[in-house]
């Protein structure tokens, strides 16, 4: 026969309830606060390196979601020893819009790193960082991600959460 206890049934509920209470409690405060960076980095915040391999698409998407003002920037991949791969010309971003810049490695020719091949490693593979360079102070508000896809299938294979554009220049 089947015991029924007050915390199995009512306590679970109970429990239930109020997580369902915390997160509707935690949604409201989240919509009133501010969305989008409110600061100027001072250090370069620079996103993580990450690996490519021949019949991959490396992407780097620049966003403005924090209006009003347009952001004018540069998207390009760099090396890990921080040799420019690529890059964009000069993009304005306006208010809720984004551009982005694609990236494939070059057919190999040498071992060892040039403006426009990588070094690669054993397996193939490049390290390579997607970098968001601001033109003035301004367009630090903007963002950017990296994201990595099959050139074949347009499989995402790998993203990475925006970062901040960084301002390089005084």
């Amino acid at each position: 026969m089947y015991r029924s206890t007050i915390f199995s049934r009512k306590g679970v509920c109970f429990g239930l309830m109020f997580v369902l209470v915390l997160m509707t409690a935690g949604l409201g405060h989240a919509q009133g606060l501010r969305v989008g960076p409110t600061f100027y980095p001072t250090v370069p915040i620079f996103p993580a390196i990450v690996g490519i391999v021949e019949g991959q698409v490396a992407r780097i998407n620049g966003l403005n979601f924090y209006p009003p003002d347009p952001c004018v920037v540069t998207l390009m991949f760099i090396d890990s020893q921080g040799n420019i791969l690529a890059q964009s010309e000069n993009l304005t971003l306006s208010p809720g819009k984004s551009e982005f810049f694609d990236y494939q490695l070059p057919a190999p020719t040498v071992s060892h790193s040039t403006s426009s091949n990588p070094v690669l490693d054993s397996y193939g593979r490049a390290e390579i960082r997607g970098l968001c360079v601001a033109l003035d102070k301004q367009s630090t508000a903007c963002s950017a991600n990296v994201e990595i896809f099959d050139s074949v299938s347009g499989r995402t294979i790998m993203y990475e959460p925006p970062d901040p554009c960084i301002l390089l220049q005084n």
